[in-house]
């Protein structure tokens, strides 16, 4: 069997060839450039389906802070806030998703996580003295809170009530899995509204020993 050798001057003109290099060029490119442009469009969505959330829950807010909300739904106002919430979302392909929704209430938003205020500081030392001192039962629990915590429910006339919306639903593309994340999206709204003073607020019980 002969062999074949090729020739230098036939080894420079293959290696000046450039013929096809686009190709190769795109190969090399189209992975990773689409693996970019998907990425874009699912954070795009993301961020579209957020949008349209917050603004759901805004309207809804608005709506409750009235004495009688007028939504036309049945069963609890946190799940007719629910229900009113998925007809606004509807607007978007929203197949698979599923809502909570918890609601918050406030006496005054400002004293979260705050003590509980003395109506009575007999000694004067800034402190709540069980034996001697009253505060004004904002929980309402009974006891002297060194953080004042929310309430269930939707309040009253003034009160501030906080809507957490949590929405768990499909990815548009599901390419979780590529960065090792879930192919479910899992996005949470928040929004407050002081409601109407349609009659005196209700004051919280003073406590005393």
């Amino acid at each position: 069997m002969r062999l074949r050798f090729i020739s230098r001057r036939r080894l420079r003109r293959l290696a000046a060839d450039t013929a096809g290099v686009s190709v190769v060029e795109f190969g090399l490119m189209l992975v990773p450039f689409t693996i970019v442009m998907v990425g874009l469009v699912d954070i795009s969505y993301q961020m579209y389906v957020h949008s349209v959330l917050q603004g759901a829950a805004n309207d809804a807010a608005r709506i409750v802070s009235v004495e009688s909300p007028n939504i036309g739904k049945s069963g609890t106002l946190e799940n007719r806030v629910k229900q009113l919430i998925q007809t606004r979302m509807q607007a978007i392909d929203m197949s698979g998703a599923n809502y909570t929704v918890k609601a918050d209430t406030y006496y005054r938003y400002s004293t979260h996580g705050k003590p509980e205020r003395l109506t009575l500081d007999k000694n004067g030392n800034g402190r709540y003295d069980a034996a001697t001192d009253c505060f004004q039962d904002t929980n309402p629990n009974g006891t002297y809170d060194v953080s004042v915590s929310s309430r269930g429910g939707v309040g009253g006339a003034d009160d501030v009530v906080q809507f957490t919306i949590n929405l768990q639903m499909p990815r548009l593309i599901p390419i979780g899995r590529l960065w090792g994340d879930s192919n479910n999206l899992n996005m949470n709204v928040t929004t407050a509204v002081k409601r109407q003073p349609f009659r005196d607020q209700a004051q919280p019980a003073e406590i005393c020993p």
